[in-house]
């Protein structure tokens, strides 16, 4: 994720940049843990188009771990 950071940031118009974002998505389906979209969170960029999609997932499933405790 450090580089996919550092990716985001050095190259932000990148027509790469997309596909990236969906294969950290694509990934944290897979692994299905809070950290990872807690991750995706504070790597992929705030003005992209999925951002408010991802946040909406993680705040769901920290929502989900209240109700089951």
């Amino acid at each position: 994720m450090v580089k996919a950071k550092a990716f985001f940031e050095k190259y932000p118009q990148s027509p790469f940049r997309d596909r990236l974002v969906e294969d950290m998505i694509q990934w944290c389906r897979r692994e299905d843990t809070d950290a990872c979209y807690e991750i995706i969170v504070k790597t992929m960029p705030t003005d992209h188009r999925r951002y408010p999609e991802v946040m909406a997932v993680l705040e769901q499933r920290r929502a989900d771990k209240r109700r089951k405790h």
